[in-house]
C-alpha cells in the first residue's frame, strides 16, 4: 500500500420514487449524504394505477443551479417516465461519475408489486 487508504466498494443504493416532493427531498438526502461516486442508485417506482396520488404530480427541483438543465414542469408532470427521467437526469447532474438505473414495477391487485 502507499500510504492511502483503499477505495470503499461499490454499493448498490435504492431509493423508492414517485412524483411528490417528499420523494424528491429524500433523493436529495441520499444524493448528498449517501452515495458514493462508485456506488450504483437504483430509483424504484412502485405503480399503483388505483391510488388517489397519481392524479396530482407534484416532482419538483428545489435547487435553483439544476434548474437550468431541469425540464419543466409541464413536461414532468406528463408521466410516470417522465418524472423518472427528471429524477435520472438530476442525479447525473449532481454526481456525473454515479452509476444511475431507474426501475418501475407494476402494482398487483392484491397490494403486492411483482417484479
Amino acid at each position: 500500500m502507499q500510504g492511502g487508504t483503499a477505495p470503499a466498494p461499490a454499493r448498490k443504493v435504492m431509493v423508492v420514487v414517485d412524483p411528490t416532493r417528499e420523494s424528491d427531498t429524500a433523493l436529495q438526502y441520499a444524493l448528498s449524504h449517501v452515495v458514493l461516486e462508485n456506488d450504483t442508485l437504483i430509483l424504484l417506482h412502485i405503480e399503483n394505477p388505483n391510488s388517489w396520488k397519481n392524479t396530482f404530480p407534484f416532482f419538483k427541483l428545489p435547487s435553483p443551479a439544476a434548474s437550468v438543465t431541469s425540464p419543466s414542469s409541464a413536461e414532468v408532470g406528463g408521466g410516470d417516465s417522465d418524472f423518472l427521467e427528471a429524477m435520472r437526469r438530476t442525479c447525473e447532474i449532481a454526481q456525473p461519475k454515479l452509476r444511475v438505473h431507474a426501475e418501475k414495477v407494476e402494482m398487483g391487485s392484491k397490494d403486492k408489486a411483482s417484479a
